[in-house]
């Protein structure tokens, strides 16, 4: 079923709602050793724990695949290989640990790249709202 599409400007970012209610954004994505951001656009993912990038992508930026893991989706286990990037979400620079795959061929942002960021998604309006970002000192 294709979504009716509806671009909104925010700065310099594009967010786009589509009718399921999913939410897209234009991302920056950098290897953490150097190198330009490169602009994809990616599925915010609230249920994603890290960002995934296709291995496509990630060799195109000079990002290599760690270690292997087995990682649970809604369609059952797939193998990620850990890694990192520089991510640049609504103007904010972000070094986030992402997942690289070999099967998927769209970026997905998850959870741990959007708190690093201090953003959220605002699910009222669909598109994403600064955080204030918190420290709490054990005693």
């Amino acid at each position: 079923m294709s979504g009716r599409l509806i671009a909104v400007k925010r700065r310099q970012t594009t967010i786009e709602e589509e009718r399921m209610g999913h939410v897209h954004v234009k991302v920056g994505i950098a290897s953490v050793t150097g190198g330009t951001f490169r602009y994809y656009t990616a599925l915010i993912d609230t249920g994603a724990t890290k960002t995934i990038l296709p291995a496509s992508i990630a060799k195109e930026l000079g990002i290599e695949k760690g270690e292997a893991m087995s990682v649970m989706t809604g369609n059952g286990p797939v193998t990620l290989y850990e890694s990192l990037a520089r991510m640049k979400i609504e103007g904010i620079n972000a070094d986030s640990p992402i997942w690289i795959s070999d099967q998927m061929q769209q970026v997905i942002v998850g959870v741990l790249t959007l708190e690093s960021a201090g953003l959220s998604v605002d699910p009222k309006n669909k598109k994403l709202k600064k955080e204030e970002l918190l420290f709490y000192a054990a005693a």
